[in-house]
């Protein structure tokens, strides 16, 4: 077969998802280990070596704006991004900082301290977070006196007041055990399959007659199976005979690949009628007699990776003008080839 009818071969849908399944223990071996490796480093990262736990306290506020002389409220320059500006100016965090003991960095306060508001303009809410519970106590209390402080300093407001203190609460990790265990499963799967499915494409073995007959272009005269040979299923032994009776007459020399496979190969032979011969690609000087027998049966192994094998032999019995009359399958999985084409169904 050429380089390019080889590449053009298209791929077996029902054989490879057949041969997949015959891998299902890889299968599923590929999502466990994945689900482990995802989920232990999962784990060693966000608990074992989690970073310092934090700890958290809410206030929430509600403010009473003044109205100015034409009407207009002040929370109409109020809202959630200016109340963060405004929980981090210089003149609440420097209140701040001077209800603070000694010891607290004024950057590190800034940034423990977030303001929001919610949807009602009249409530603002600070979260305090820090990796110290008493810390965190202590920014928290200092804020509300600052917010406070600074209610009662701008003409904005008639006045702010505390309407909700949270105690300091250690704040509960998020973690995704369970999803990172299932996604890296899923993922060991995944990669599993790709791996398994190019394992198929590069795999140049012949499972079936019709990969034979498609990829070389002769036909397969008879399949043997693993266990009992031609026996098992009688349409089969029938066919096989009609196939030998009519395009394997007269004097036909069935031909393996290797030496190896010789002894094999002559019980084949002897139970359809024909002589064998030793490994071709061992001795191609067999060439010459076998120019002279009516035709060339080529004994194949199923499930073994020998494509390029037989299109080497087939090469040189076309160059040494050898007649090729077809194949012999043997060696072939009985079950693989029942579920290909659907014989299992005639129980």
């Amino acid at each position: 077969m050429a380089q390019e009818e080889w590449m053009q071969e298209g791929m077996d849908l029902r054989l490879t998802l057949l041969l997949l399944l015959r891998k299902i223990g890889y299968i599923i071996m590929g999502g466990i280990l994945g689900a482990v490796l995802a989920g232990g480093f999962y784990l060693v990262r966000h608990v074992v070596y989690a970073p310092a736990r934090e700890y958290e306290a809410v206030s929430r506020y509600y403010i009473d704006f003044t109205v100015d002389e034409n009407g207009d409220r002040a929370y109409d320059y109020y809202n959630a991004a200016t109340w963060n500006d405004v929980a981090a100016s210089d003149p609440i965090l420097d209140y701040t900082m001077s209800l603070l003991p000694e010891g607290y960095d004024k950057e590190m306060v800034k940034n423990a301290v977030f303001c929001e508001q919610p949807s009602d303009y009249r409530i603002i809410t600070t979260t305090v977070t820090t990796h110290d519970a008493k810390q965190t106590s202590a920014i928290q209390k200092a804020t509300e006196q600052s917010i406070l402080h600074f209610g009662d300093e701008m003409e904005e407001f008639e006045r702010i007041s505390v309407i909700m203190s949270s105690d300091t609460e250690l704040v509960a990790l998020n973690l995704h055990t369970v999803k990172v265990f299932v996604l890296g499963g899923i993922a060991g799967v995944l990669f599993v399959i790709v791996i398994l499915v190019f394992g198929v494409i590069l795999d140049t073995s012949v499972y079936v007659e019709s990969t034979f007959e498609r990829r070389y272009g002769y036909p397969v005269l008879g399949v043997a199976f693993q266990k009992g040979g031609f026996s098992g299923m009688e349409f089969l032994e029938k066919e096989r005979k009609e196939n030998l009776s009519y395009l394997g007459s007269g004097r036909q020399v069935v031909v393996p690949l290797w030496d190896r496979e010789t002894e094999k190969v002559a019980k084949i032979a002897g139970q359809i009628g024909h002589e064998s011969s030793a490994g071709l690609l061992e001795h191609p000087e067999l060439c010459e007699k076998l120019r002279k027998a009516d035709g060339v049966i080529l004994a194949v192994q199923s499930g073994k990776d020998i494509g390029k094998q037989i299109d080497k032999v087939i090469s040189l019995l076309l160059k040494q003008e050898c007649k090729i009359t077809g194949a012999i399958l043997y060696d072939t999985d009985k079950k693989l080839y029942r579920s290909y084409y659907r014989f299992d169904v005639l129980r």
